[in-house]
């Protein structure tokens, strides 16, 4: 029974491509749509490649960033903005009530801020940076 079925389908595909009028403009469009295939596969694989590329060197960038510690700013300026760039960074931070500046390493904090805990929070994160030599802290609660 199974041999009769694959004999009868494989006469049938023989007549479809084989037809004397229509069996050229089959084969052709049976073999654009093979083609289309692998080459759809190519593009998907080598997307694949490209994007498993970028991960990795994302990956040896971040791995490089970890592995080299901060280096101090150049100039107090340079420190004073690395400051308020990490101090400012959250964006419920009281950005507009605190002034920041930098002279020989010491980082200078002046300002008004909500709570008094928020007072030796800010004063450790700003030592933490890499470059503060030390903090003169007048901030202040309303």
């Amino acid at each position: 029974m199974r041999k009769l079925f694959t004999a009868i389908a494989g006469t049938a595909i023989a007549g479809y491509f084989l037809d004397p009028n229509e069996g050229p403009r089959r084969r052709q469009m049976a073999q654009d749509r093979v083609m289309g295939m692998f080459r759809g596969q190519a593009r998907q694989a080598e997307q694949a490649a490209r994007t498993g590329a970028s991960q990795a060197a994302g990956m040896a960038a971040r791995a490089k960033a970890a592995a080299t510690p901060d280096s101090p700013p150049a100039d107090d300026h340079a420190l004073a903005d690395r400051v308020r760039t990490e101090l400012f960074r959250p964006a419920d931070f009281p950005k507009g009530d605190m002034n920041v500046d930098a002279v020989d390493g010491i980082v200078s904090l002046r300002g008004q801020v909500e709570r008094v805990e928020q007072v030796r929070e800010i004063e450790e994160q700003v030592r933490s940076i890499p470059g503060v030599r030390d903090v003169e802290n007048h901030l202040h609660t309303p």
